[in-house]
């Protein structure tokens, strides 16, 4: 739900930015923060529901453990937010300007 919130806050004011520059490094950034977010979130779950156990150092190498799968899923979400997200959201909007008749 967190994600998808940012999403319906951010994305008119991506789709709306003039400078396309300056949408696809927003894009990017918040590609990545709610990808690590998300990660940062799932990882600790599974680590409570996995282990039964709150001991710190566990939970450190549990989300240690899979570093690596969180780097890669960080860096294709960011590449997939600067890539597509702008693309996406205008011809939502071109969309939404249709079906609404203006």
């Amino acid at each position: 739900a967190v994600i998808v919130c940012a999403g319906g806050l951010t994305g008119p004011a991506v789709a709306g930015m003039n400078r396309r520059f300056l949408a696809i490094v927003s894009a990017g950034v918040l590609g990545f923060l709610l990808t690590l977010l998300y990660d940062l979130l799932t990882n600790i779950g599974a680590f409570f529901f996995l282990t039964g156990t709150r001991e710190l150092s566990g939970l450190i190498k549990f989300v240690g453990a899979g570093i690596m799968f969180m780097g890669l899923h960080l860096l294709w979400n960011t590449a997939l937010f600067v890539g597509v997200l702008k693309p996406m959201l205008n011809v939502l909007l071109r969309y939404r300007r249709e079906m609404s008749g203006q």
